[in-house]
């Protein structure tokens, strides 16, 4: 009996210690800035890169990360680099606040791609996140994974001083996009609605099968008519009932011609702040390594 106490114990405070030092590292992960999903940094080198984005991140007041994935989690190779910044809630600032920049990789892909939102896309326009792109790849093509983040950190660093960029909320014209979306990746939600299948089978074949049953209570029969004499009258054809169907619709659409005042994705507006059409900005493309 002592002994099993002891034993009960012994794992109890096994457990307990296991939690204190599991429960740290899930927190600071999802603040970090550099995120290693695949282990390809040592704990030393993941925190050298995280202090160093972070420190550069608090100064310039523009977010900065480096996200290193298994695979793209269902995203195409042009939605990669967004969808992993809004998937993971990045930015400095909250919501259509949000300012940062990040380098996206897919370890299991070879894929790569920059991608800037916010504020951040006065400074890394599409011709800069290229630069960054062309950047990363010069290492990447060696295996030096720590040089391609350190240095693609270390260079955001350099383009945000250069341009005298300042954090502000830009003004969108687009309405916001669903946080469901924003917040859960296409593997995420496909997964979801497998989950829910079963149910939705089931359900729509109950609600079918009443129908079914409520449409047969209505649809009672006094008998089978062998003849049609009822329906005949001084030799013509007396209708019960009759209605008109129209299978067809005609819909008439006026097209009003849209000033959109301009290009691309920003021009200035009031205040000197950015306007920004979509919130982000992409590169040419990002590319295999």
């Amino acid at each position: 009996m002592r002994k099993t106490r002891f034993l009960s114990t012994v794992l109890v405070a096994l457990f307990f210690l296991i939690g204190l030092v599991l429960v740290p590292i899930k927190t600071s992960a999802a603040s970090a800035n550099v995120i290693d999903e695949v282990g390809i940094f040592s704990s030393q080198q993941l925190l050298d890169l995280d202090d160093l984005a972070y420190e550069i991140s608090t100064r310039q007041q523009c977010g900065v990360y480096v996200v290193i994935t298994d695979d793209m989690h269902g995203y195409s190779e042009r939605k990669f680099a967004e969808g992993i910044f809004m998937n993971y809630d990045l930015g400095f600032g909250e919501g259509e606040g949000a300012s940062g920049v990040i380098l996206a990789i897919s370890y299991g892909d070879r894929y790569y791609d920059c991608y800037a939102y916010g504020a951040a896309g006065d400074t890394f326009t599409t011709s800069t996140l290229d630069d960054l792109n062309d950047l990363a790849y010069q290492h990447l093509v060696n295996g030096d994974w720590y040089g391609a983040a350190e240095s693609f950190i270390k260079r955001c660093d350099e383009l945000l001083t250069r341009t005298g960029y300042q954090y502000y909320v830009p003004t969108y014209t687009d309405p916001p996009i669903s946080q469901h979306i924003t917040s859960t990746s296409p593997e995420q939600r496909r997964n979801e609605f497998l989950s829910r299948l079963p149910f939705v089978c089931l359900g729509s074949a109950a609600v079918g099968g009443i129908s079914v049953a409520v449409m047969k209570g209505k649809n009672k029969n006094i008998g089978v008519a062998t003849n049609a004499d009822r329906y005949i009258v001084n030799n013509g054809v007396k209708l019960i009932d009759s209605k008109d169907v129209f299978v067809n619709r005609t819909r008439t659409v006026t097209h009003i011609a849209r000033n959109d005042g301009g290009g691309g994705g920003g021009g200035s507006i009031g205040g000197g702040h950015t306007y920004h059409s979509s919130g982000g900005v992409h590169s040419s493309g990002g590319g295999h390594f």
